[in-house]
């Protein structure tokens, strides 16, 4: 059984929610519910750790380039607007959206502040898109939240997410992967197109991680 406490320890981390196994070039769609209980799909195309495209109920694309310099460099095209944001990683801070690559690409994010992770006693669970081992995540601030989560080694995901009441006891669905595989990238999946805006919302700031 896992089980820690830490301040953004990494190998916490990574021992229950491993990505170096997973495939390079990784495609995944899934179903998720928002804050206001609004549910949404998610498509996400993951090129190794080059560049990112996640679309949200064919509404908002996102697109995420890895610069020479590691730092990301970020798109995004607001359908419904007929806008391209060209931002940076402070600009999406300002918009409340504090995911890094790793919570992109991979759905999950350790969290700044305390986390424990614990494995639960429950059997790996085999579902169509794979199978996955499930931990608990509970989050100290800024708020208390627990999330039964069911990981996959193979794909680097979550296949399922559940948030539960402060017992642990109540789960409701928030995240479930329909379906995941490998893919070939193209520039044509990676392609920004064309927008009648254009925004350059970038700015001179810097984020400290």
């Amino acid at each position: 059984t896992l089980s820690a406490q830490a301040d953004g320890a990494s190998s916490i981390w990574e021992a229950a929610f491993p990505i170096a196994a997973a495939p390079a070039h990784v495609y995944f769609r899934a179903l998720y519910i928002d804050g206001l209980g609004q549910s949404h799909i998610l498509e996400v195309w993951r090129d190794a750790d080059r560049r990112l495209r996640r679309k949200t109920d064919d509404a908002i694309d996102l697109y995420v380039t890895m610069k020479a310099s590691g730092e990301p460099d970020y798109h995004i095209v607001d359908h419904k607007r007929g806008a391209v944001i060209h931002a940076d990683r402070l600009t999406l801070y300002r918009m409340g959206r504090f995911s890094g690559w790793l919570g992109l690409a991979h759905v999950l994010d350790a969290p700044r502040g305390a986390y424990t992770v614990t494995s639960l006693p429950k059997a790996p669970a085999s579902k169509s898109t794979g199978q996955c081992a499930w931990f608990r995540l509970e989050v100290a601030e800024p708020v208390r939240t627990l999330n039964d989560v069911c990981w996959s080694a193979r794909w680097g995901l979550p296949l399922e997410i559940n948030s539960t009441d402060a017992n642990g006891d109540s789960a409701t669905a928030r995240f479930s992967v329909e379906r995941v595989n490998e893919f070939q990238p193209t520039d044509a999946i990676f392609d920004i197109g064309q927008e009648p805006l254009n925004i350059d919302a970038r700015t001179d700031g810097d984020v400290s991680d």
